[in-house]
């Protein structure tokens, strides 16, 4: 951060009528998709919640790539036979320069005099605007180089040369790059390096916790969350030991247990009425639609009836979402597989059109 003149070198004292942010050390340890151990990280973030709307920041909004863009590609990649690989650019916020007049606590560690605060010149992880500075600052520099933004996908990015193209779906500081020729991608990694630092993770194999296997031979890509499921059955460990059947769960959900859920409140036991924890039912329901938007749509009618109860939600719900999770559990290893070997992008549409 102080190579990167993250912020003024001397610090100063706060001026009059100006908020001073607070920072916090945080260490994580960040493990593959088959739960090994890659890196011990530690990152200095600033505390946004101390920041003041109207002194320290203004806008907060970002795009970040729509997950339908992104299996979109998947799907279409083996029938094409076009290659994706996927770049981290490192430290990505600290790119980008700060609009708004910004003051520092010291950090632990830095030893500066008390009392005093530091300038910041460059966005830090945490600050509220943080994303939209960095959103803004490579929106810019892909432009430069020609590329244009989707008008159906703000955080999907594309250039045409002739019968040559590449596109890049971006979320935060990863950013996918699908292309009909490797020299494209080369050239991409190439003028990206120019401006920023990169992680070169060279052909996709997993994109924001998703795990991504490519056949070549058989032009088969699947989606799997083998390492998301895993965290979520150690962290909700105490309700599934209770809900753990000796047989594996064939559904996320049975027609007599949405029925029930449908029924007016007045009309279940007096057991199913009782509140539960809405911060717990919250943050599980939180973890199930990540898989659900992402590569499991079998989760995805139980987690849209159970979102509708997130303002109040009764032991009835809670019950039945930790069915959803015991099911996603017991099925861990299911995938969403995209088969390129019929040489077709038609798509392809099932519809219950008799409500049988």
């Amino acid at each position: 951060m102080v190579d990167s003149g993250v912020w003024d070198p001397q610090p100063v004292e706060l001026p009059p009528g100006k908020n001073v942010v607070d920072t916090k050390w945080v260490f994580r340890v960040k493990r593959d998709q088959d739960g090994r151990i890659s890196r011990y990280k530690s990152r200095l973030v600033a505390r946004g919640f101390t920041q003041e709307k109207g002194i320290d920041y203004t806008e907060t909004f970002s795009c970040v790539a729509k997950w339908g863009t992104v299996r979109l590609f998947m799907a279409v990649a083996p029938v094409k036979g076009w290659l994706i690989e996927v770049v981290d650019v490192d430290t990505a916020f600290l790119n980008a320069p700060l609009e708004e007049e910004v003051y520092l606590k010291p950090p632990e560690g830095l030893n500066m005099p008390k009392g005093k605060v530091l300038r910041l010149r460059r966005a830090l992880y945490g600050l509220k605007q943080a994303p939209r500075t960095w959103e803004k600052q490579l929106g810019e520099f892909l432009e430069s180089k020609g590329f244009k933004r989707s008008s159906t996908d703000r955080a999907l990015y594309y250039r045409f040369e002739k019968e040559d193209f590449i596109f890049i779906p971006i979320y935060v500081d990863d950013l996918l790059l699908v292309s009909n020729r490797d020299v494209q991608i080369q050239q991409v990694k190439k003028e990206l390096e120019e401006q920023f630092t990169l992680k070169i993770m060279g052909e996709v194999n997993s994109y924001l916790g998703v795990k991504i296997s490519r056949d070549w031979k058989n032009k088969n890509i699947a989606l799997s969350l083998p390492q998301h499921t895993s965290e979520l059955e150690k962290r909700f460990e105490g309700y599934l030991k209770d809900k753990k059947t000796s047989k594996v769960l064939g559904s996320p959900m049975i027609p007599e247990m949405m029925k029930e859920l449908k029924l007016p409140e007045g009309e279940w036991k007096p057991e199913d009425r009782e509140q539960v924890d809405r911060y717990e039912y919250m943050r599980m329901l939180g973890s199930l639609m990540f898989a659900a938007l992402t590569c499991r749509p079998d989760l995805a009618y139980s987690v849209s009836l159970l979102s509708q109860a997130g303002q109040d939600p009764r032991h009835i719900h809670m019950q039945a979402l930790i069915r959803v999770l015991q099911y996603l559990v017991d099925n861990k290893d299911l995938q969403l597989v995209y088969r390129g070997a019929t040489g077709s992008i038609q798509p392809c549409i099932f519809t219950d059109s008799d409500w049988g």
